[in-house]
């Protein structure tokens, strides 16, 4: 999710199952990027899958920034399998 305030870029991302070591955060100038790998635990030998809705294996996700903002100011908190970037906006002085 991504939206946009007055002052800053808020964006959240699901990681749930992952740790802090298994993805990365990368800001450009016009775009962030999170990548990363994913791995559950193997299922019982012998068992059969019926259903499988949880992505597993490399991702990335990519999020335009609709403004320039300011990478020295960037905050990002991981918690509960959620990822929350605030990039505050650059300000016509930086």
């Amino acid at each position: 999710d991504t939206y946009e305030t007055a002052t800053a870029i808020e964006v959240l991302v699901e990681l749930a199952g992952l740790d802090e070591d298994d993805f990365e955060v990368q800001l450009f100038e016009d775009v962030l990027v999170v990548e990363g790998h994913r791995r559950l635990p193997s299922c019982a030998e012998g068992a059969v899958y019926h259903a499988a809705g949880i992505r597993q294996g490399p991702f990335q996700v990519e999020v335009v920034l609709p403004a320039a903002v300011d990478a020295e100011r960037v905050e990002a908190r991981y918690e509960r399998g959620l990822l929350r970037i605030t990039l505050p906006k650059r300000t016509g002085g930086s």
